[in-house]
């Protein structure tokens, strides 16, 4: 082989080298590799000539790294530590610097040096750190970083060495460089003999280059594989399927081959070796042998297995779970699991190309920051809490995170995990809600509710109302106990007892005592709880004091009620008696002649028995409860017939009366009206116990819309009536519930406070107004304003004239048999024919026999077994043009109207006089 030959391959093998090699003398660089470029980003002939201090951080570390290396040089040949570097952009690497000295000593100061960048590898070895703490290291990953090394070593050889005088030189400074590359290799030529065997080969086989130089026939194999055989250096020239199967990988890139096997017999260890290999080409391009680099990475692929079985083991374990778990650093995220994807929704690329925080919720970004969750920096960042996430769908889910802080690549970095806890979240807004809810609904809610501590009756909770009963404020119940809201404190006791016995107590009546100290009835619940850990009762109070008092009032309304009952039902027989008095004395005017010396006294008891008809019917309207009978009336004749009758019972009442002589016509019922009136009269009366004076006024009155009233007031015209007395008067809060059902200032059994009511319900169903001025001690004033009506007031007098005749047939059916006979006398005075009958089904019975020769029907409407509502339809089931008149002492209400209201021909009430009952007669009949 030529010397050019030779200088050609060291030259291509150190340009295959990966690492940047250089080669220094008192510390300048007086030779550089292309690689010099990769590693740190000079050229070579940028670097040549310079101080090395350029390669590192600072001049501390350019002094450090000398003090190490040339200190260690000066004992041992050879030295390789890490150690931190910097390239020409400024990034900071780290690097395995081996160095070895070219002479017996240091005296030249001349070493070889390699750079290999290790950063990558450190990454690497940081990550089998955290995942498996047992594996303490990791080799170096080197077998991307010799890609391109053999196609640079054919290429670069004839570019280094320009001038053919000075090649003797340079073929010894490669020869050298070579001898000192960290990486194991071996150059053979052409015919297969070997031309170079570096020291780090010496090392690996414990084979002398001196006993391997020149030799062929496969001599190079015998270190590695205890035989003569092609290796891999072989199959760049020639393809061998058989010695291609032994290794357990082999990768081929034009000339360059990439592989790696198991090496049995390495010093008598079996070894597992990578190994790259190339053809050399001379500056002509033509092939004069080829290199191999080799390495021994058994401890890197036991690393390796260990890893990828940790790694294995660890990503089972996090994609089995449903946890999220994510590890993150400044800002990014390094690792996510498959639970991580499931609850944000984003893909594990996606996420990890965005910033961490990115899928917090924009309402909690802030608070992560500021705890530091996204930047770890130690303890204090929290290790358990929650927030809320904003899924890529654009959903918003709780989860509750644990975060620690690791070492991630040589900086702090976050391990997290967290968990979907939307649904607890939900539920927990939910029972909060519903707490809220509840609050709300015990704070509005009109039952007093007190929560109180079963051991020693200390209040735990009490609602408003309960607060405003028994005249306590929701903050200040401190050291009260519900023991003080009773009037009684040994009813509390027993209470107690049952409540231990029954497990509940429900609408238990109790006094207690309210606010101010005023007692107060109330329906006592209670039921034990557990209230804020503590044994409870929960009692409610519903105040009744109102419903007790309504309940009484009620009686008495039932009372009164029942005695409006037995008045109506007195008043209809006191009425039949006056119906015989009445006919007997119409029959003996009717007989005697007008100068007659009895005529005057009978008249005079017709006149009673007339009075006697009205008092009748007052007590009527009384009972009739709200039945009308509307008539055009003059209402000064009304509070003079009532007043009368008032100043009779009251003679220390002086009672003053001026009423307009031109006074407008009101529709109304004369007998609710009056009643009314009498009822302002009463409680007049008992406003001046000692007596006073009592004023009465009539006004026509026209309302227009700018008049003012105290409650709004159709506009139109009114006919006043005032009520004046000088009485106690009342104070401005009775003045405003005077009107009010059952409210009474009266003891009770005094009054069912319905009087008053009775003349406002009474007023406005005349659609009606009623004001009340007063003041205490200075009397009250009543207004009343009726609408008036253009119409003419009519009479209230009896028909006085004379009878109308007839000679049809008529029956009578009534069981008043005093009744029956003098309106039957009476009816024959007037001409007619009369049958009669004592009881309903009589008279339906003689109906039945004689009704086509019976022309009407006079009929009693109360009478025992068939009523005169039954004998009505029976009556007109036979025949429905039958002419009925129904007589009753009742006033047209109630029955009476029901009966007129299924088409009865005419009403009449007794008593009447003879004139009436044959107008009556004769219009039913000529109808």
């Amino acid at each position: 082989m030529s010397t050019e030959d030779i200088k050609d391959i060291l030259e291509s093998v150190l340009n295959a080298i990966p690492h940047a090699v250089l080669v220094l003398k008192n510390r300048r660089i007086v030779f550089a590799n292309p690689a010099v470029t990769s590693v740190f980003g000079w050229r070579p002939e940028e670097v040549v000539g310079r101080d090395t201090l350029f390669l590192y951080r600072s001049a501390e570390d350019y002094e450090e790294v000398g003090r190490r290396f040339y200190s260690a040089l000066e004992h041992e040949r050879t030295h390789s530590e890490p150690f931190p570097c910097r390239r020409k952009d400024g990034k900071d690497i780290e690097c395995m610097i081996s160095t070895s000295r070219t002479g017996a000593s240091l005296r030249d100061r001349m070493i070889v040096a390699t750079y290999e960048d290790i950063t990558e590898r450190r990454v690497l070895e940081e990550a089998v750190k955290n995942t498996c703490r047992a594996l303490e290291m990791r080799v170096q990953d080197q077998s991307l970083e010799l890609s391109g090394v053999l196609e640079t070593l054919s290429s670069t050889i004839g570019e280094r060495i320009k001038v053919e005088d000075s090649l003797r030189e340079s073929q010894q400074l490669m020869s050298d460089i070579i001898s000192f590359i960290p990486d194991p290799t071996l150059v053979i030529d052409r015919e297969g003999q070997v031309i170079v065997w570096n020291r780090a080969i010496e090392e690996m086989t414990g084979v002398r280059k001196e006993g391997m130089i020149g030799r062929g026939n496969y001599e190079y194999a015998l270190p590695f594989y205890n035989e003569r055989r092609p290796i891999l250096i072989d199959l760049v020239f020639v393809s061998h399927e058989e010695i291609e199967q032994k290794y357990s990988f082999i990768q081929k890139e034009k000339n360059l081959l990439i592989a790696e096997t198991d090496a049995p017999c390495i010093k008598g260890r079996k070894r597992t070796l990578w190994g790259k290999a190339s053809v050399i080409y001379n500056s002509r391009g033509e092939a004069v042998g080829a290199i191999e680099s080799i390495r021994d990475v058994t401890e890197r692929k036991q690393i390796e297995n260990a890893y990828r079985s940790s790694e294995d083991r660890f990503r089972k374990l996090t994609e089995a779970t449903t946890a999220a778990i994510f590890i993150y650093q400044e800002d990014r995220y390094r690792y996510v699991n498959a639970g991580m994807e499931a609850i944000t929704g984003f893909g594990s690329r996606e996420l990890m190309s965005m910033p961490f925080w990115h899928i917090a919720h924009p309402d909690f970004r802030d608070m992560l920051r500021k705890r530091g969750f996204s930047s770890p920096h130690g303890p204090e960042v929290p290790s358990h809490y929650e927030f809320k996430i904003r899924t890529k769908e654009g959903t918003d889910r709780w989860v509750d995170c644990f975060a620690v802080v690791v070492d991630w690549e040589g900086k702090p970095a976050g391990l997290g995990t967290f968990y979907d806890v939307t649904a607890r979240k939900l539920m927990e807004e939910s029972l909060k809600e519903s707490e809220q809810g509840l609050r709300r609904i015990l704070d509005g809610i009109p039952i007093a509710v007190v929560v109180s501590r079963l051991s020693d009756d200390g209040i735990l909770y009490l609602n408003p109302r309960a607060a405003k009963i028994f005249g306590l404020s929701e903050e200040a119940v401190s050291g009260k106990t519900v023991r003080e809201f009773y009037e009684n404190p040994v009813e509390r006791e027993s209470l107690r007892e049952e409540l231990r016995k029954s497990l509940s107590i429900a609408n238990v009546e109790r006094t207690f005592r309210g606010a101010g100290g005023s007692p107060f009835t109330a329906l006592l619940s209670a039921v034990p709880i557990p209230y804020a850990g503590e044994e409870a009762v929960l009692a409610s109070f519903i105040d009744i004091t109102e419903h007790k008092k309504m309940e009484a009032r009620l009686a008495q309304a039932a009372k009164m009620e029942a005695v409006g009952t037995l008045a109506g039902g007195v008043a209809h027989d006191f009425n039949n008696l006056l119906m015989g008095i009445q006919g007997f004395v119409s029959l003996m005017l009717m007989e005697l002649p007008p100068d007659h010396p009895h005529v005057a006294k009978l008249q005079k008891i017709e006149e009673q028995v007339a009075s006697g008809a009205g008092l009748t019917n007052q007590i009527l309207g009384f009972a009739r409860a709200g039945q009308y009978e509307m008539k055009p009336t003059n209402l000064n004749d009304l509070v003079r017939k009532t007043v009368d009758l008032f100043g009779r019972t009251r003679k220390d009442i002086s009672i003053h009366q001026r009423f307009e002589p031109a006074l407008w016509s009101v529709m109304l019922d004369r007998a609710q009206i009056e009643q009314a009136l009498l009822n302002l009269y009463v409680n007049a009366g008992q406003a001046m116990p000692g007596g006073g004076d009592l004023y009465l006024e009539s006004d026509n009155w026209l309302i227009r819309d700018s008049d003012v009233m105290e409650v709004p007031v159709i506009p139109g015209r009114y006919v006043r009536i005032s009520i004046t007395d000088t009485g106690t008067g009342m104070d401005e809060k009775t003045r405003k519930r005077i009107f009010e059902p059952f409210f009474t200032t009266k003891t009770m059994g005094k009054g069912a406070g319905l009087g008053l009511a009775s003349v406002y319900g009474v007023v406005k169903a005349h659609q009606g107004y009623i004001f009340v001025t007063s003041s205490i001690a200075a009397g009250a004033r009543f207004d009343i304003y009726l609408p008036a009506r253009l119409v003419s007031a009519v009479e209230d007098k009896r028909v006085q004239d004379g009878v109308v005749r007839g000679k049809e047939t008529i029956l009578i059916v009534d069981d008043e048999e005093i009744v029956m006979d003098v309106t039957r006398e009476l009816i024959e005075i007037m001409g007619y024919h009369v049958y009669t009958a004592k009881s309903g089904r009589e008279g339906v019975d003689l109906y039945r026999k004689m009704g086509k020769d019976i022309d009407m029907v006079i009929l009693d409407m109360i009478m025992p077994g068939m009523g005169g509502s039954e004998v009505f339809d029976q009556l007109r089931e036979m025949n429905p043009e039958a002419r009925i008149l129904l007589s009753t002492g009742f006033s047209l209400s109630d029955q009476a109207q029901e009966i007129m209201d299924k088409g009865c021909n005419g009403f009449i009430q007794k008593p009447f006089q003879p004139g009436e009952l044959s107008l009556k007669i004769r219009q039913i009949l000529d109808s």
